[in-house]
């Protein structure tokens, strides 16, 4: 039915939420990727924005996709979508343990989204700097290195704002040295390297 160029006056808004909140196998991810082709996408935002479906829903839907395992295409198709629905300030912050579950989540594209809204929501005091902390180190290990390198630039941010952490943040970023990534491990050693003897704790010399 959601290949039919009128599905938007054949069913209520209820059931095309339902349809695309539907949880698709494997075999599965081709028919439903198809569902949100760019004509499909610009129908449903053209019903959210005629207020025929809810923006709330579509967005929690959303988030909530991006923090599943997903099969690649539809992985990527949702992170499309997300990006179509251009959250606004408000909604971020709304949203904010979504996007700090999101960094460590199985889907890269949605990780490195949800890191980009970080460094505005702690410079703003909407997180905890010692929540942050704990997400970040733990991104420091990621399969992906763009990812483990966004990590790494909002802790050094933290290390020069917030002194307290600094032990801490030294300690996860010597741990992140047994990255693979030979580039980010570069990039580490640099920062490491620049620092003064006395700033690295009896237990680090």
């Amino acid at each position: 039915g959601f290949f039919q160029k009128d599905f938007t006056t054949l069913f209520d808004p209820e059931t095309i939420l339902a349809g695309f909140d539907y949880v698709q196998t494997p075999s599965e991810s081709r028919w439903y990727t198809a569902v949100l082709n760019d004509e499909m996408v610009a129908k449903i935002l053209n019903m959210q924005q005629e207020c025929q479906l809810s923006r709330v829903a579509l967005v929690e839907m959303t988030l909530r996709k991006l923090t599943t395992p997903l099969a690649s295409a539809w992985a990527t198709a949702w992170a499309k979508f997300y990006d179509k629905l251009q959250l606004t300030p408000e909604e971020i912050l709304t949203y904010r343990q979504q996007f700090l579950d999101m960094v460590n989540g199985p889907i890269a594209p949605a990780s490195k989204m949800a890191l980009s809204h970080l460094p505005k929501l702690w410079e703003t005091k909407a997180i905890e700097t010692s929540e942050l902390l704990a997400i970040l180190a733990y991104a420091l290990q990621h399969n992906t290195q763009g990812i483990a390198q966004q990590a790494f630039r909002l802790l050094k941010k933290i290390a020069t704002k917030e002194k307290k952490y600094f032990q801490d943040i030294l300690v996860h970023t010597v741990s992140a040295l047994t990255t693979p990534h030979k580039a980010f491990r570069k990039e580490l050693l640099q920062w490491l390297t620049k620092l003064k003897p006395d700033q690295f704790s009896p237990e680090l010399k």
